[in-house]
Parts: structure tokens; sequence; C-alpha cells
């Protein structure tokens, strides 16, 4: 008797069909995770960006054109990771020079940090939450 859901089956048949629907669907989901970006994403710690930033790096504020404008980093470049243009915006930037992403809290700089990485660059660091940079005392330009 061979394997189908729409025919009256038995117990043991029905356990094994789940059981390699289940097994199918874990396996396709891992390839998919895996494949969902080839960059490695790296975070550094506010500390270490304000005792260890690559001066020519670019420093990237990936939050709101009216959160940038309340205060941000210094030399800081702002591009909305909402905005529909984000990729193409990125897209300019060397690959290989070191990025530094920030936002509100590292949330955003850690999603923008997966999106560079995926389109090949190599050195993009989240770097997290404007509060705790500046706590770390990066140099911030206020209002």
């Amino acid at each position: 008797m061979g394997l189908s859901l729409f025919k009256n089956e038995t117990l043991p048949e029905m356990r094994i069909a789940v059981t390699l629907i289940v097994v199918f669907l874990a396996v396709a989901g891992l390839v998919l995770y895996a494949l969902r970006g080839s960059g490695k994403v790296y975070s550094m710690s506010p500390t270490e960006f304000v005792e260890e930033a690559d001066p020519d790096g670019l420093i990237l504020d990936v939050r709101t054109p009216e959160e940038y404008a309340a205060g941000h980093l210094d030399g800081a470049v702002n591009i909305n990771i909402y905005d529909r243009d984000f990729r193409d915006r990125v897209d300019s930037y060397d690959r290989e020079r070191p990025v530094y992403l920030y936002c509100g809290s590292g949330q955003r700089s850690r999603q923008a940090a997966i999106t560079l990485a995926s389109m090949g660059f190599e050195q993009a660091r989240n770097i997290g939450g404007y509060g705790e940079l500046t706590n770390a005392g990066a140099k911030v330009v206020q209002p």
C-alpha cells in the first residue's frame, strides 16, 4: 500500500507521511537560511568603536532623517534603512572599506549590516545604538 494523504491510511503510514513532511520542511528551511546571505555580520561594541574604529571608515546612520537631525555621530552619513532606495544608495560605496552602522537601539543597524554583508561589503560592523555610542564617548553633532 503506497503513502497517500487522501486515502484511508493506517496510523503507522500517517506517522511516516507526517515525519517525512516535517523532515523535508526542516531541511528546506535550513537550506534557505544558509542561502539568504553570503556575508558574515560582525558587531563591534560602542567602546570598541570609539577606541579602535578606522578613521577612513564610513559611519552610516540608518535611522530616520528626523532621528538624525536630533543628533548624530560626527561624520555620519544618513541613509534610512526603511527607504526604498536603501540598497541603491549604499551600493555606490567601496565594499572593502570599513562600514560602521548604528541606529537607535542596534536592531535596525543589525539588519542593515546583514543587508550590506549580503551585498558583498566585507567589513560591515553593527556598532549598536546612538545612546550607547554617546555614553561610550563617541563624538556627536547636536542641533
